[in-house]
């Protein structure tokens, strides 16, 4: 996929601009930054890799040097003299990005080959789309297959799907067009990725692939304390309450009722607790929702969450029979 530079006179391929932020990854990183040299096709497009170094105490610093030095073409690490943060970081590499398009990688994920050229083709074939996402697969720390993201979604969704139906997109898949730069700069820390989808969303469609192009890793031994997660809730209430406050009231009721549902299935203990309920009625009141309607949108939400669960623990099932080969990036 081209674009003609008509002032120049000749054919100017694309450029992608990869951004990915890492602290203490120094078993993950190489992992990461090889599996984006495996995208390159410069048939197809330019690529940067710019990594944001959150002030690392481990060998990720060295491991990132290493990898600079041997790809200059393509890779540039920003590195921070002090933690400022995932927000601050990501917002870094942000400003720093050059490219047509922009795709965002956490330092523990990695790709899987042909993603950027998938996405790129569809991003080609609608333009009401403004980003893109693909499904991704669960593995723990030892690289075992523990699960999947957002199977079964619609091929293009707005933000109004995204909100009735909380956080279901993996961030490491992302692939948006570079005018939306503008719009997640101006974002204030601390954020989290569903008010980055959101944001996108306000631009315009957002796309799915139901191909899997992501290996997303989930660390069991840094499991969020009750504190961190008391945290992450205060920013998703925010992120809430900022985005779905004019939106139509069926997706409000949703968005509560996913909330109150989602929370309680991530903390089973927060049922019996005052403080969880006071915020739920405090959301009920400032998206100005009607408690029975609320009741049955909560029904329907923990009817898909079970069959949900049924159909993970039967793609378990065929994952440990089937042998699935996930292929890792090139060393």
């Amino acid at each position: 996929m081209t674009v003609f530079a008509e002032s120049i006179g000749h054919v100017q391929k694309l450029l992608i601009s990869v951004c990915i932020v890492t602290y203490n990854q120094q078993n993950y990183i190489r992992d990461a930054v090889m599996s984006v040299l495996g995208q390159v096709n410069p048939a197809e497009f330019d690529l940067e890799i710019l990594v944001g170094d959150d002030s690392s105490t481990d060998s990720t610093p060295a491991i990132l040097q290493d990898l600079a030095m041997r790809h200059p073409d393509y890779m540039t690490v920003v590195t921070h003299s002090r933690n400022v943060g995932g927000c601050e970081n990501y917002l870094t590499l942000l400003r720093r990005a050059r490219g047509d398009f922009v795709a965002h990688l956490d330092g523990d994920d990695y790709w899987l080959p042909g993603k950027l050229s998938a996405q790129l083709a569809f991003l080609n074939d609608h333009q009401e789309c403004t980003a893109v996402y693909s499904n991704a697969v669960v593995v723990n720390a030892q690289g075992v297959l523990v699960g999947g993201f957002s199977n079964a979604q619609p091929d293009v969704i707005d933000a109004d799907y995204l909100l009735a139906r909380g956080n279901f997109l993996n961030h490491s898949s992302l692939l948006y067009r570079a005018q939306s730069i503008e719009s997640l700069g101006a974002l204030q820390s601390p954020f989290i990725d569903y008010m980055v989808h959101l944001r996108l969303a306000q631009q315009g469609s957002l796309g799915l692939l139901p191909a899997t192009y992501v290996v997303y890793r989930r660390m069991t031994a840094t499991s969020m304390l009750k504190n961190q997660f008391s945290h992450f809730d205060d920013l998703y209430l925010h992120t809430i309450v900022t985005m779905a406050a004019e939106a139509p009231e069926s997706v409000r009721h949703s968005c509560c009722a996913t909330y109150i549902i989602n929370t309680l299935s991530a903390q089973p203990l927060w049922c019996m607790e005052k403080d969880f309920w006071s915020r739920a009625k405090l959301l009920v009141q400032q998206l100005r929702l009607r408690p029975t309607m609320l009741l049955i949108h909560m029904a329907l939400v923990l009817f898909s969450a079970v069959r949900k669960m049924l159909s993970v623990r039967v793609s378990r099932f065929l994952c440990r029979s089937n042998a699935l080969i996930i292929v890792h990036p090139r060393q």
